[in-house]
């Protein structure tokens, strides 16, 4: 799933726009590890490791568009774009 924070469509209360970060979240619900391969740089170039629920305070290092990410079973990501 893409949260885009540069695409809030609705102003502010003062009518400005409003952006924020942009996230990509994996979400592997299967019983078994899986590999996931991050979208092209039209999304984001470089995806910086915020929550990994499997990894247990442990951090991942910074992956890049394209790149092939492994996933254990029943595990979430969420990465925000540099």
């Amino acid at each position: 799933m893409f949260l885009n924070g540069q695409a809030i469509t609705e102003p502010d209360q003062e009518g400005d726009p409003v952006t924020d970060d942009s996230f990509l979240i994996l979400f592997n619900g299967h019983h078994e590890p899986v590999e996931f391969r991050l979208p092209g740089t039209d999304f984001g170039e470089k995806w910086h490791v915020t929550v990994d629920t499997f990894q247990n305070g442990d951090t991942r290092p910074d992956l890049r568009a394209e790149e092939s990410v492994h996933m254990e079973a029943r595990s979430t990501l969420v990465l925000i774009r540099h």
